[in-house]
């Protein structure tokens, strides 16, 4: 006959085990990839992961991004300034100013949104005016921390004249600052200045402000396989290669795309018509 004694030990046996299971199975769902259909939810997630610094949390929720560990901030917040950024997260509005776009195409709201749409969105949070980018994968929605991880780059160690990133912005600030000396020397074709800046009729107080957003936009480069459309309405395809590079540049809200070469050890960019471009996307 079993002893209470010893039927206490088999019963505390017996459910410390199933104690561990139950934690282990707690552990797995914590570290489970949420699949997100609503791109809004994810970016109040993503964003009270950034400023948790939840570094974990944080990595589940972007598309896999090397360096992405380095994203957040190293400070453990208490559970009170946990609790003040959740509050400020839910009140966060949200406005997806670009519609969900698929291969530079503006989709319908009835459409299915297949792998590969994209779409930024807008908000203001902690007086800082943020621009979001999110795009939908195999695992649902997931933000795009490229551009944050350029950011982050660019803070450690500024852009040269050698990197293609800075060939990007000085063309663009080239046309819209009359500049044909400066696309020129970053163009890929020499002759294209004048048609170019002949385009541009802006009043002053807009370029300025245009200019601003040319000196502060970030240049990453597109992930092999990724579709961009470019100004004159082709489709490239991202790959890897020595001497030609597909990016997408962040201007304000409205993602600019550039196809640059090597040329003698310099980077070129082709030439579009950037000013029409963004004038279709009502970016000026």
């Amino acid at each position: 006959m079993m002893t209470f004694t010893r039927l206490t030990a088999v019963l505390i046996l017996a459910f410390s085990g199933v104690g561990d299971v139950f934690a282990e199975e707690m552990q797995a769902a914590s570290e489970a990839v949420q699949s997100y259909s609503n791109p809004e939810v994810l970016i109040k997630d993503y964003l009270y992961s950034l400023y948790t610094n939840d570094v974990k949390g944080y990595q589940k929720l972007i598309i896999p991004e090397p360096g992405s560990e380095k994203l957040t901030g190293k400070q453990v917040l208490t559970y009170a300034q946990r609790d003040a950024v959740r509050q400020d997260v839910d009140q966060l509005q949200l406005r997806n100013l670009s519609g969900d776009v698929y291969k530079g195409k503006v989709l319908m709201r009835w459409a299915s949104r297949p792998v590969g749409t994209r779409a930024i969105y807008a908000g203001q949070f902690r007086n800082n005016n943020l621009a979001l980018p999110v795009e939908k994968t195999a695992e649902g929605w997931k933000m795009d921390a490229r551009y944050w991880g350029e950011f982050v780059r660019i803070k450690a160690r500024p852009l040269t004249s050698q990197d293609p990133q800075a060939a990007a912005i000085k063309f663009l600030y080239g046309i819209f600052s009359g500049d044909a000396e400066m696309i020129r020397r970053v163009s890929a074709d020499s002759g294209s200045e004048a048609r170019l800046i002949a385009a541009n009729n802006l009043p002053p107080g807009d370029v300025d402000q245009i200019l601003a957003l040319c000196k502060e936009m970030l240049v990453v480069p597109a992930r092999d396989g990724e579709v961009l459309l470019m100004p004159d309405g082709t489709l490239l395809t991202a790959r890897t290669s020595a001497d030609e590079k597909l990016m997408m540049g962040l201007m304000g809200l409205v993602e600019v795309p550039f196809l640059l070469k090597q040329t003698e050890g310099t980077w070129k960019v082709v030439p579009y018509d950037y000013y029409r471009y963004l004038r279709d996307k009502n970016a000026i």
